[in-house]
């Protein structure tokens, strides 16, 4: 899904990629599943829908490759391409269908995956499993094996990445718009005098939100001010809202649903302190959006977020712990003075290294590397001055 304004994490980061490099004169041919755009991209992008008639499984993804390379060899008729980048998600491994293939392969950002992901791997039974996860990893180190570059989000990600590139792969975090994800002009937040905890994500049992319930009803009437905020739907909403309404605090909790891009940025704007107590987060977007509005963060010590998230901007719990995620949301709500450190300290980390610049800056010169060291190794298959006897060419 390629899009700019729905809630698919994947889509909108694809989207700030091809935008910011259009921006910069770069021209772009995008193969997508899916298109929603509400403002049309700059006219050196090309976006090209492709259909598939067998849905997501097996038989589909074959069906959406042949139709990537169908597209690409009909291109490269009249379009002379620098490079290929297949961006997250990229265990998909369509770029295989490109192969062999005459340029760069950029692979990535690939993002830390989800522990026991339950819709990573499909199939009944432990042996069946076992055996697409093994397929799934053989792809994954031919595509890598191939590329030019591959970029990592943070360094939960290396993990998969095959161990023979693991060195050489390139960190570049997710981009940020921080001058729209920024804190209040007025420098406001709730102005009732509570402390505001915001929740903003799928509201799902991976993303910690019965953590989250459980871990504020442990603060009780120790800070009557507290308030909660659960912004977002998903699987577990309904089930959420039941569980709070029976919490001794239900009336200091209330569910917001589904918030698009705007209304997330006042509720950062207003809330004092944002808590993913999440199961794994692969990189954690929500979590830098509110580091780039100025909050202090509380998450679980796992998966990416924990490697954009450092002691000077907010506090690391253990997962599945609701105790300790108590004891460090009390922590900061008797600390406005902390608490406005913390929130300094993330606007000036997302500043310098999450902004949009900065990411494609560093992805330019990524690319650069990329098609030089292509342009390197075609020149070792060029023949050499020297002859053999019998006047065959040797090969460098």
């Amino acid at each position: 899904m390629l899009t700019d304004h729905l809630p698919h994490g994947d889509g909108l980061v694809a989207h700030g990629f091809i935008r910011r490099l259009a921006d910069r004169g770069h021209r772009l041919f995008i193969a997508a599943e899916q298109v929603s755009l509400e403002r049309p991209l700059p006219p050196t992008v090309e976006v090209f829908p492709l259909q598939r008639r067998f849905g997501a499984g097996g038989l589909g993804r074959l069906e959406y490759m042949r139709e990537v390379r169908k597209l690409y060899r009909s291109l490269e008729r009249t379009v002379n391409f620098d490079l290929i980048h297949q961006l997250n998600p990229v265990y998909t491994g369509i770029s295989l269908a490109l192969w062999p293939m005459n340029k760069p392969l950029v692979l990535g950002p690939y993002v830390a995956e989800w522990p026991n992901d339950p819709d990573a791997i499909a199939g009944t039974g432990r042996v069946i499993r076992a055996l697409l996860r093994g397929m799934k990893k053989s792809l994954a180190r031919a595509q890598q094996r191939g590329a030019a570059a591959i970029l990592i989000t943070t360094e939960e990600a290396r993990l998969r990445v095959a161990p023979e590139r693991r060195s050489s792969a390139h960190l570049l975090p997710h981009g940020l718009d921080s001058d729209f994800f920024s804190p209040s002009p007025t420098g406001g937040r709730s102005s009732d005098g509570s402390t505001v905890i915001l929740f903003l994500a799928n509201i799902s049992e991976r993303k910690g939100i019965l953590d989250m319930l459980n871990a504020f009803d442990r603060l009780g009437s120790s800070f009557p001010d507290a308030r909660l905020w659960i912004a977002g739907g998903g699987e577990h909403e309904q089930s959420s809202r039941a569980i709070a309404s029976r919490l001794s605090c239900a009336g200091r909790i209330r569910f917001l649903g589904r918030q698009n891009r705007e209304q997330a940025l006042e509720l950062y704007r207003m809330a004092d302190i944002y808590c993913l107590p999440s199961h794994g987060e692969p990189f954690g977007m929500t979590v830098a959006e509110a580091m780039s509005c100025g909050l202090p963060v509380v998450v679980t010590n796992s998966g990416g977020v924990r490697w954009i998230v450092d002691a000077d901007g907010g506090i690391r719990v253990p997962e599945r712990a609701p105790e300790e995620l108590a004891r460090a949301l009390a922590e900061l709500i008797s600390a406005p003075e902390r608490r406005k450190k913390m929130g300094a300290h993330n606007r000036a980390k997302i500043l310098n290294q999450f902004t949009w610049d900065r990411v494609i800056d560093r992805l330019e010169e990524i690319y650069s590397d990329a098609m030089r060291s292509h342009a390197g190794a075609e020149m070792t298959l060029r023949p050499s001055s020297v002859q053999t006897p019998e006047g065959a060419e040797i090969y460098e």
